[in-house]
């Protein structure tokens, strides 16, 4: 069965590159049926869907593969944005977010995601609470440590951004010494 998985999945992609979506949304289906998840099948039905302007079915296909795949969800955030967007559906945008995190709290890029939407929308008191709990599972991410010096300037809390570049900094340099 995984031969004829892996089969189907050449086939797919070289109908896709041929242009025959139709036949490559027929082969991904059936991939998609045969058991075990294909994360790569969604993002690739999500792809077509999109392209074709069937923004509902992109958004699930790419809302699957971001569940099946977190490591390379963040590939589809800002897709799904955007689409979610152009259905003038704004707050779908952070419900999306929020559903993923519930179902993987410990993603720096989900947090992020979320954090970059509420920041967009102004809420940035709320972007700050976002990166924090993240900072609870991820208390060494430099890039959530970043974000949250960037949101305390932009709230006009220049001390604690300070604070907390210092605290890098300390960090860093603990990391970097030299021990005997």
């Amino acid at each position: 069965m995984f031969g004829q998985t892996l089969v189907n999945h050449y086939a797919e992609l070289e109908k896709l590159s041929a242009g025959d979506t139709s036949e490559a949304t027929s082969l991904l289906k059936q991939a998609i049926k045969m058991g075990k998840p294909v994360p790569a099948a969604y993002y690739h039905l999500g792809q077509i869907s999109q392209k074709s302007g069937q923004l509902k079915h992109a958004i699930d296909y790419y809302t699957t593969f971001a569940e099946l795949e977190p490591e390379l969800g963040s590939l589809v955030f800002p897709e799904i944005e955007k689409m979610y967007f152009e259905l003038r559906q704004f707050d779908s945008v952070e419900q999306f977010y929020i559903r993923l995190r519930k179902r993987q709290p410990e993603s720096v890029d989900i947090a992020v995601g979320l954090a970059s939407h509420l920041e967009r929308k102004g809420e940035l008191q709320e972007a700050l609470s976002t990166v924090d709990e993240a900072q609870v599972h991820k208390p060494d991410s430099r890039r959530l440590s970043l974000i949250r010096v960037s949101l305390l300037n932009k709230m006009g809390r220049s001390d604690a951004a300070d604070d907390q570049v210092q605290r890098m900094l300390t960090a860093e340099y603990r990391k970097n010494k030299l021990t005997c």
